[in-house]
């Protein structure tokens, strides 16, 4: 999905959920051991999907983050393509200047990283259940 498709207000998750913020990112991550290990805990363990060695994941969290490829903001070309399932990536309702916040994962480390990225670059999403109002 691009920026658009994240931020269309006919909305891109089902009803009863959302996609996250930076912040809800982040209590994820530091529930898990914070950024220098949350990746591990939160992709997929083996290689059936990422690319071999696939450094360090557990899916300890019963996350099962795959690489999602994603596409140029610039080319519209798929990165990835040819059996190089190195990268995940996914978008947050954040926006910095004229970017916005993607949390990325790679097979070489048990990182969770934060890039930048403009509007028309593709990445995943993934939702969060929204929690009802307490009574």
């Amino acid at each position: 999905y691009n920026w658009h498709a994240v931020n269309d207000p006919r909305g891109l998750a089902p009803a009863g959920w959302h996609i996250p913020s930076k912040e809800e990112w982040e209590t994820l991550i530091n529930c898990l051991g914070g950024a220098a290990i949350a990746g591990g805990k939160l992709k997929e363990s083996g290689t059936i999907h990422w690319t071999p060695f696939n450094t360090g994941a557990t899916n300890e969290s019963g996350f099962t983050a795959l690489p999602g490829l994603g596409r140029s903001a610039v080319q519209g070309v798929f990165l990835g393509i040819l059996g190089a399932y190195r990268d995940g990536y996914w978008w947050t309702t954040n926006k910095v200047f004229e970017h916005y916040i993607i949390k990325h994962m790679d097979y070489a480390s048990t990182e969770v990283s934060e890039i930048a990225q403009a509007a028309t670059f593709g990445a995943s999403v993934r939702c969060i259940k929204d929690v009802p109002p307490s009574k």
